[in-house]
């Protein structure tokens, strides 16, 4: 980290353009980074705090109701797809790393949501293989069992902001899964070798 932008600075600056674009986060405020006879040691980040947030996962795991849990898939994918929309792909997209604003535990009751953890993420053109990796992302971090078929479909179309038919689905489906395979054949590959790559699956 000797050359390259702290983590801490680049949450920052993404921040910043974020805020720019429209897509909701934490409001940067300020960066700072300690070094040790000029060699950077750690790095703080200050953001303004999402009072009465609380991740999405908790919040839908609290979700007893079918309709609501339709609902928020829904918000969600539509969430996520806003985002695509302005140019921003989080890195690293799961139900974690987003951010409910709330006032009760009912759907009704939710407010804005906001992308957190973004120090990984950047700016670009919308494709079909950057969404596919949104959607996989978010469908495997689902604890437990995770979502069914339906609700898979639900978050996918408003995501995808279509219906889509069988075809289409399976199709996407199919890339999804093929994601779900290079993450564990990579796995096993940096276990053995050590080293970390950020390719992915060719489209």
């Amino acid at each position: 980290a000797v050359f390259r932008p702290s983590k801490a600075r680049k949450e920052w600056r993404i921040g910043l353009e974020m805020m720019r674009r429209g897509v909701p986060a934490p409001l940067p405020v300020v960066f700072a980074v300690e070094r040790r006879r000029g060699i950077p040691v750690a790095g703080y980040h200050v953001s303004i705090e999402l009072a009465g947030a609380d991740a999405f996962d908790a919040l839908f795991a609290r979700l007893a109701c079918d309709s609501e849990r339709r609902e928020a898939l829904r918000r969600l994918g539509r969430f996520v797809r806003q985002g695509h929309e302005k140019g921003f792909f989080h890195d690293d997209c799961s139900a974690q790393h987003v951010f409910v604003e709330t006032s009760g535990e009912s759907v009704e009751s939710w407010g804005g949501m906001h992308f957190i953890d973004v120090d990984n993420c950047g700016f670009c053109r919308a494709t079909e293989w950057r969404i596919v990796k949104n959607a996989f992302q978010i469908l495997r971090s689902f604890p437990g069992r995770g979502i069914s078929s339906d609700e898979q479909t639900i978050f996918l179309e408003a995501l995808f902001g279509r219906p889509l038919g069988e075809c289409e689905l399976e199709r996407l489906r199919r890339r999804i899964r093929a994601w779900a395979e290079w993450k564990r054949r990579r796995k096993a590959v940096l276990k053995w070798i050590g080293l970390k790559s950020k390719s992915g699956p060719q489209p």
